[in-house]
């Protein structure tokens, strides 16, 4: 417990006493101190908990970002292939693997 704060109104005590000064307040002074209090109850009420899955996700997050998008030595060795002439397009082949993509 604060015992700083034992005294001090609480958010809607001080919101119900600026209502009653609204007339000697100006407006922008008003939600300056609305916007306070706001925070300073939210501070205390604000809780964030992480379901299980929720973890589960972070984690697989981070070892999927730790790893390399693509194998690169297969990269290497197609390029090689491409370079050399040796690689070579099966249309079909290629066409099958898109319609079963798409599908």
């Amino acid at each position: 417990m604060d015992v700083n704060k034992l005294n001090a109104p609480n958010p809607l005590e001080r919101r119900a006493r600026d209502a009653e000064l609204a007339p000697a307040r100006g407006a922008s002074e008003q939600k300056a101190s609305r916007r306070a209090d706001e925070a300073s109850a939210s501070r205390h009420d604000d809780a964030v908990r992480l379901s299980a899955e929720a973890r589960q996700l972070r984690e697989i997050e981070h070892r999927v970002s730790e790893e390399e998008a693509f194998d690169t030595a297969r990269v290497e060795q197609i390029r090689a292939a491409i370079a050399e002439g040796r690689y070579h397009v099966d249309p079909e082949r290629l066409a099958r693997r898109f319609i079963a993509l798409e599908s």
